[in-house]
Formats: structure tokens, sequence, C-alpha cells
């Protein structure tokens, strides 16, 4: 179980690297150190004693990535839903970091604002929530109503984080890079060139509106999924507005069963839903955890955040099929 989460303010440049190797090296001492003692005391002593060194380093890294923040943020979500990469109670203990991410302070986001639109969140809408709804690593989403009466949801890109994630991926690659000569993973470079691609390809906001308007496109017609609707004149590279939607959390198992809501076929619309997306399209949602889908009344499944969308060529989603055949 996760410990509370709590948003502290970004470090500098240089400590952040620092700190992040310091984390780096101490968790990969740990674990030296005990592969060592393990020959001195047998097997079961290791397997006894593993369980509670992931447990442990998984903490200190999800403090370590709360401190630092920015792009460190994003990667431990993503290891969190990465089953074949960390053993499982390591990370179970991430998963926290999927949806509990402290927002920043109002005075950024109105900021944000005047730099995009030369105008105030007040001057723009009816009305907008100064408290965030949901926070990510690069942005975060405030509620807002249009003086139609519409409710939309703005999702903001936080102040500097382009500078940021250049200097983030930086350090990440070097941590890979010191990781694997100790714990060798086959494929970390094509893994790290994968996430670097997508993390940069996330602060564009205009091409993410794109991005969700082609698969809504794509499901045109589709009875049991649902796609935010964008409003491009409230929209720029940095802030994107869609209509708000207002969904239970796919995971939130008491709150789908006392709605009613069988969970066989919702599993079942999720599985057609990028099924259709992947080898249908061959474009798709790329960031599928939890925190991103959401179960509408019909019941209806909605994606939210398609700040990573991904592509499949013909000859690899035909090469996928003979391959599962």
């Amino acid at each position: 179980m996760s410990s509370p989460i709590t948003r502290t303010e970004p470090t500098g440049r240089r400590f952040r690297s620092l700190y992040a190797y310091w984390i780096t090296l101490r968790v990969i001492a740990s674990y030296l150190l005990l592969r060592f003692v393990a020959r001195l005391r047998g097997r079961d002593y290791m397997q006894r004693a593993l369980r509670q060194r992931n447990i442990d380093n998984a903490r200190r890294v999800e403090v370590a990535i709360l401190r630092l923040q920015g792009l460190f943020i994003k990667v431990g979500q993503l290891f969190s839903i990465m089953t074949n990469f960390l053993p499982e109670e390591f990370r179970q203990q991430l998963e926290g970091l999927q949806d509990a991410v402290p927002p920043v302070a109002y005075d950024h986001i109105r900021l944000r604002f005047a730099e995009e639109f030369g105008k105030t969140p007040d001057e723009l809408f009816a009305a907008f929530d100064r408290r965030a709804i949901a926070s990510a690593s690069m942005s975060q989403v405030h509620r807002a109503t249009l003086p139609s009466g519409e409710e939309v949801a703005v999702k903001v890109q936080y102040p500097d984080v382009e500078r940021l994630v250049r200097s983030d991926l930086k350090t990440f690659r070097r941590i890979l890079r010191i990781t694997n000569l100790f714990f060798p993973y086959q494929g970390a470079e094509a893994m790290f060139d994968e996430i670097s691609q997508m993390l940069r390809a996330e602060l564009d906001f205009a091409e993410e509106a794109r991005q969700l308007e082609a698969i809504r496109d794509n499901f045109d017609g589709c009875t049991y999924a649902h796609f935010p609707r964008v409003f491009h004149e409230l929209s720029t590279k940095r802030i994107l507005t869609t209509e708000f939607l207002s969904g239970i959390k796919v995971t939130n198992v008491a709150e789908l069963e006392a709605q009613g809501i069988d969970r066989a076929g919702i599993a079942r619309m999720l599985i057609d839903m990028y099924c259709r997306q992947i080898f249908v399209d061959g474009l798709y949602h790329a960031d599928p955890h939890p925190g991103n889908i959401f179960v509408l009344p019909g019941p209806k499944l909605a994606l939210v955040d398609f700040g990573a969308v991904a592509t499949v060529s013909l000859a690899m989603r035909h090469g996928i099929v003979e391959f599962l055949q």
C-alpha cells in the first residue's frame, strides 16, 4: 500500500540528477549486498529476504520520484503497469503514482493561460474551478463551464516542463545504463527510446487533439465507446479543452457492482476496443493505465488523455495475427 503523497517543490537541475544517481546506486548496492549475504546463508534466506528488499526499495524509489517530480513520476507510472519488468511487490508499491500526483498552485495555471491566450481563465470561461480534478507528471486538469453552459475539462501543461523533460531524459538514460551494468536487461535501450519518443510527443497538446479526433472518428457509430469532443477555440499546444466526462474508474470494483454493471461485460468491451484500435485501425491509445479508463452510463467505455498514441503498420498487424495463430 502506497504512503500518502505530498508535493514538494522541484529541486535544481544538478541536484535532481545527483539525487537520482544516489538513489539508483543505493538500490543497486542493496541488491548486491543481498546477493552476497545469500551466498553465505543459502537460497531459502534469499527467497525470504528478496520480497522485503523489493518492498523497501520500492518505497525508497517512490519517495525519490515524488521529490524529483517531472519525468520521474511519468516513468514510475509506466513501470507500475509493466508486469513483465519489475517484481510484483515492487510494481504494486508504485501504483499510487497512477492518479495521486499532487497539483501545482493555481498561480502557475493562470500564468500559462496568460502566455497562451493573453487572458485569465475567468475571462475565457463562465466558471473555472481553481482546484485541479486530476494531476499528472506534466500537466493537470481543471473543470470549467463554457458560456453556453457546457462542462469541459481543461488540461494545462506545467510551466518549464519542456526543459525538465529534456534534462530528465538525459538522467534517466544514464540511470538505465548504470543499472544495466549490474543487472543486464535485454531491450533496455529500445525501451528508453520508446519512452523518450512518447514523452516528447506528449508535450504537444495540438497533436494530442488531432490523435484524439482520429481515434474518435475511427469509432464513429460504435455504441459502447465514447471519446471526448475537443474545443479547438480554447486549445493550444500547451492547453487542451475537451468535453467533461463523469464516470467510474474502471478499477473501482465496488462502485461498478453498486451500479449493477457487469464487470465481465466491461472487460469484453475493453478488449474489443483495443483489438479494434490495434488490428483494424492501426492507431491506438498507448497509455491505458486505470486513471485513463472510465465507465459511463449505458454502460459505455471512455478513454481520456491521448498524449500517448501509437501506430501499428499493416505488415506488423498481419505479423501479430500470424504469430497468434
